[in-house]
């Protein structure tokens, strides 16, 4: 599908898939996606759409698990490029589980700082609550799908 007609599609959630789905065609990812390959909007929407996935699929902790947790601090970024200003709060306020609320880059590292502070008393349900309180951010058309569609659409001509 091309750009100009993802744009097109009628609502946010079908548009973001597509467009998704796209940037893994167009970069070949695989596993893992070398982020250095995309441009600002493109990486933009694709760690905003990742983060989104994993939430959706296993909340916090499945993102801090897998392979996306050593994006966090891209992440950051590209939530206020998006202007997810809540969903920023929350995700700040979710790495301070870590030690200095840095989230380690390294997986191996990351995952086994993960493995033994879930075995910490609260840190379960920081990370349940965190899942809830973004979830409840989806609201009024502020959840990160809708903020990444309007930004794909105010940057649609650095896609493609």
């Amino acid at each position: 599908m091309k750009i100009e007609e993802i744009a097109v599609l009628g609502n946010s959630t079908d548009c973001m898939i597509e467009l998704f789905s796209y940037l893994i065609e167009k970069y070949a990812c695989t596993d893992w996606v070398d982020l250095t390959k995309f441009n600002e909007q493109e990486r933009t929407i694709y760690l905003c759409q990742q983060f989104e996935i994993e939430i959706n699929n296993g909340g916090f902790d499945q993102f801090f698990f897998n392979n996306s947790g050593r994006t966090t601090k891209e992440l950051l970024e590209a939530l206020e490029m998006i202007d997810a200003k809540k969903q920023k709060e929350i995700l700040i306020k979710t790495c301070g589980i870590f030690p200095n609320s840095q989230v380690p880059t390294d997986d191996e590292t990351r995952q086994s700082l993960l493995e033994k502070l879930t075995e910490e008393e609260g840190v379960e349900e920081i990370l349940a609550n965190a899942d809830d309180e973004l979830y409840d951010s989806y609201e009024d058309g502020k959840g990160i799908t809708d903020l990444c569609y309007q930004y794909f659409i105010s940057n649609i001509k650095s896609f493609g």
